[in-house]
């Protein structure tokens, strides 16, 4: 006896939605971490040499080459989002990781600011 082939049931509109906000931040996701790490290492290399009074410009380039590719990062993933049906648009998905950028971004942001000359002393 054959058994009938099963119907498939329909997926939820709202699983349809997490899976293409999912599918547009995961690779965003995946470098969050990476810049997270690289302006923590910058941080501390700026919270260092500000102690000793030391300037390294190779480690201040590479702090201000991380705050461009997040903010690049930052405005691609903005201007793909524009061109998609709100609901995802506005899926807490997406607005997680511009969070996270965002964070990320503040970071490399201080990084710049602990590497440059002459800066005033951090708080």
């Amino acid at each position: 006896m054959i058994d009938p082939p099963r119907r498939q049931r329909a997926e939820r509109l709202d699983v349809q939605q997490a899976r293409e906000a999912q599918k547009l931040v995961l690779p965003v996701n995946r470098q969050i971490g990476v810049w997270q790490a690289q302006a923590a290492r910058l941080m501390a290399f700026g919270s260092k040499l500000r102690t000793t009074g030391g300037f390294e410009p190779r480690l201040k380039a590479e702090a201000e080459d991380l705050a461009q590719a997040i903010d690049r990062q930052r405005q691609l993933l903005l201007d793909e989002a524009a061109g998609l049906p709100p609901e995802i648009a506005n899926h807490s998905r997406l607005l997680d990781t511009i969070r996270a950028l965002d964070s990320v971004q503040q970071s490399a942001a201080k990084a710049v600011e602990l590497l440059s000359p002459g800066s005033a002393a951090p708080h």
